[in-house]
């Protein structure tokens, strides 16, 4: 058993439509011509106004024909005058059905021409002698193309999306990285202790020539200069100073680097908003603020340029922009030839109409004509 199911909103199409849904949406939208109808709108809603003037036309004959059967049998001809302006008036009522049925009849084939992925343009084909009805038969009689979603009216409703938490980020905007523990300094070698002085020598019994005074060793950084007159001090003769003891510099490790430059990890560029565009060569681009796509996309409102080589020419050169406000992420369609589409799992596809915006929700995927895009949440 299959269940009904629930009728959706008047800008999109209704498959499968029941006679009476079809009736009642066939009179609302009367004067709406964007949009889209669907097979069984489109026959039905023709197949309900046709048979009610046909009724008519019918019971209006029906009517004449009885009273001129009855003026025949009887000869009443004021019985006759009565019947004769019953079926008139049933006749005008015919006429002005059909009068009211003509603009809602021309905007359904229209929405059904544009669920066939057609121009509505094509209706004028009826005009077109002998052969125009034909082809333009043909077209109402095709199927549905997922292309035609191009034609539907625009809607800048917010797609529902759960609030995603943004990752943690430092001052700079970066990803914080997991912390390094700290290298411990290595251990500094003690100076070694500087070696005894010698004992002192002691002076000869006979004088002797004083002896030339020996430069100051160069690990000393002042050495004593020789005073005359007094006992013990370089100078005086026959008394000789006490071998100044040497001393050694102890040698100092260099200690070793607190961390090793070859371990570091680079952090890769993210999003400040948070919000990435998955491209179908792989690469990925952060909505920051305004992105314009297109095969040789220019913008007046600055930000990034992304020129995409599409080979089918679905795209046009300034075809779409994705913009970073308040939290969400934006699609705008630069009136682009082929129109933008945004498909989230579990809703209805949002057709963006030219130059008007869209919200594009965490996970879903925007068509640019055959280009795709995929919006997510870093």
């Amino acid at each position: 058993m299959t269940l009904p199911t629930a009728e959706p909103p008047l800008d999109l199409p209704y498959p499968g439509a029941p006679m009476r849904a079809a009736f009642r949406r066939f009179w609302k939208k009367g004067f709406t011509f964007t949009g889209r109808a669907s097979p069984s709108e489109y026959w039905k809603a023709w197949l309900a106004t046709t048979g009610i003037a046909v009724a008519l036309y019918v019971l209006s004959s029906i009517v004449s024909a009885a009273g001129l059967a009855a003026v025949i049998n009887s000869g009443n001809y004021s019985a006759y005058s009565a019947v004769t302006g019953f079926s008139t008036f049933l006749v005008v009522v015919a006429f002005l059905y059909a009068i009211a049925v003509a603009i809602p009849s021309i905007a359904v084939a229209i929405r059904r021409l544009h669920d066939t992925n057609q121009s509505g343009a094509m209706y004028l084909l009826t005009f077109l002698p002998f052969v125009g009805g034909l082809i333009l038969l043909i077209m109402l009689t095709q199927a549905s193309r997922p292309e035609g979603a191009r034609f539907d009216l625009a809607t800048t409703t917010p797609l529902a999306s759960p609030p995603v938490p943004s990752p943690p980020t430092s001052t700079y905007g970066e990803i914080s990285a997991s912390p390094v523990p700290p290298v411990p300094p290595a251990p500094v070698a003690a100076a070694a202790p500087p070696p005894a002085p010698a004992p002192p020598v002691p002076a000869p019994p006979v004088p002797v020539p004083p002896a030339p005074v020996p430069p100051a060793p160069a690990s000393l950084p002042h050495a004593p200069a020789p005073v005359a007159g007094i006992p013990g001090i370089p100078g005086i003769p026959g008394v000789s100073a006490p071998a100044a003891p040497a001393f050694a510099p102890a040698p100092v490790p260099v200690a070793a680097p607190a961390a090793d430059l070859e371990s570091t990890r680079m952090v890769p560029p993210t999003s400040v908003s948070g919000w990435t565009l998955d491209l179908p060569d792989g690469r990925s681009l952060p909505v920051d603020g305004a992105v314009s796509f297109g095969r040789d996309p220019v913008s007046d409102h600055g930000g990034v340029l992304v020129p995409v080589d599409d080979p089918a020419r679905s795209m046009s050169k300034t075809h779409a922009r994705f913009d970073f406000a308040g939290g969400a992420v934006t699609v705008t369609d630069l009136h682009s030839t082929n129109g933008t589409r945004v498909e989230a799992p579990g809703v209805p596809a949002v057709s963006v109409a030219p130059g008007l915006s869209a919200v594009v929700p965490a996970g879903a995927t925007v068509f640019l004509g055959d280009y795709r895009i995929r919006l997510r949440r870093a």
